[in-house]
């Protein structure tokens, strides 16, 4: 980071690492100083920094996290130095570890993440809770977590012909050292008809179903169609027998 002295000129530089001379001229002339070649300081006021001088400007070369004149201010990443402006409404610290506690750092990348129980990873991007471990806690269910500080909430989505066994409840349990609390899970077989039979298909097997449903209702209609066509027409041969009997009698 390169930052100009105060008495030199107001202008900041953050966050630019070392820079050989030539650059360093350069910027000096960015101060209005035309062809200048900056020079070591003799008496560095930059804290054990690098320091460069031409005539009476003196520019201090600060590592990382230091920053300020004098190289005596250290930068805090997870508050006020990520880069990010305050307008957008999100904070260093979610930025860089999410729903983790984001921790300055000495060395490289001068911060850590402390992601507790419910995330892991270097910025706590992975989630780590009861929903993403090998067993579902929700059984028959779709398992969504909503974690907080210290604490979570396991919310069961019952699939399709399933639901919560009677008299289940809501209990709380450890995840690591935090509390989550967990709804039952759907466990039993909806149970339908008299008869109570439990079945459970899925939106591709009940729309199989309902075709073969309609493609047999479609054959009875036809059949009983045919039949009652073939009746209606023996039923009129039928009148029309009895008819010419009569006219043959009245004869």
């Amino acid at each position: 980071m390169v930052v100009p002295l105060e008495e030199a000129t107001p202008i900041s530089f953050l966050w630019i690492p070392q820079l050989p001379l030539k650059v360093l001229g350069a910027l000096f002339s960015d101060f209005g100083i035309s062809g200048a070649s900056a020079v070591a300081c003799k008496d560095s006021p930059c804290d054990a920094a690098p320091c460069y001088e031409h005539g009476e400007v003196r520019v201090c070369v600060c590592p990382p996290p230091f920053r300020g004149p004098t190289c005596v201010d250290k930068a805090s990443l997870c508050t006020t130095d990520c880069g990010i402006s305050q307008t957008t409404g999100i904070t260093c610290s979610s930025a860089l570890c999410s729903l983790g506690e984001c921790v300055d750092a000495e060395a490289s990348p001068f911060f850590k993440c402390e992601c507790g129980d419910f995330f892991e990873g270097t910025n706590c991007e992975i989630p780590a809770n009861p929903c993403t471990s090998s067993v579902n806690p929700c059984g028959q269910a779709t398992c969504t977590f909503s974690p907080g500080r210290g604490s979570g909430t396991v919310t069961c989505q019952c699939n399709d012909g399933w639901e919560v066994a009677s008299g289940a409840g809501v209990v709380t349990t450890k995840w690591g050292n935090s509390e989550v609390i967990m709804n039952p899970p759907c466990s039993v077989r909806v149970s339908r008809g008299l008869a109570k039979i439990s079945f459970s298909l899925s939106s591709g097997e009940l729309m199989l179903w309902w075709t073969v449903f309609a493609v047999i209702l479609c054959i009875l209609l036809y059949c009983c169609y045919s039949v009652a066509a073939e009746s209606c027409a023996d039923c009129f041969k039928k009148l029309k027998f009895a008819g010419r009997v009569q006219k043959a009698a009245g004869a």
